[in-house]
């Protein structure tokens, strides 16, 4: 199997947020390591929409590794399933596993 392909999609961003793009065959993976506030949801929104437009057959949001989203961030990737489907392209979500779901419903 191949090395996944990094794309020119912002892979740092300013704050505390990293946002990482690669393809690995059909498929392409953004993933999230850090905060996602209202800071960010530009760069997110950014890394999302080039994704989509790159048609490809999937795109997979790698949450994993958020340790905080608040709602401006949720809004930025809540748009995706719509677009994901707007392009005809399948959508797989790997949710947070530390402790950004417990923080966003504490703010």
């Amino acid at each position: 199997m191949a090395a996944p392909k990094h794309l020119g999609v912002p892979e740092s961003v300013p704050g505390e947020l990293r946002i990482v793009t690669a393809d690995q065959g059909a498929t392409t993976t953004i993933e999230f390591e850090g905060e996602c506030d209202l800071g960010q949801h530009g760069a997110t929104r950014d890394a999302v929409a080039l994704a989509v437009q790159r048609r490809r057959e999937c795109l997979v949001l790698d949450l994993g590794r958020l340790s905080f989203i608040d709602l401006d961030g949720f809004h930025a990737l809540m748009e995706t399933p719509e677009r994901c489907a707007a392009q005809g392209t399948r959508l797989g979500i790997t949710p947070p596993t530390g402790g950004a779901g417990s923080r966003a419903a504490r703010k």
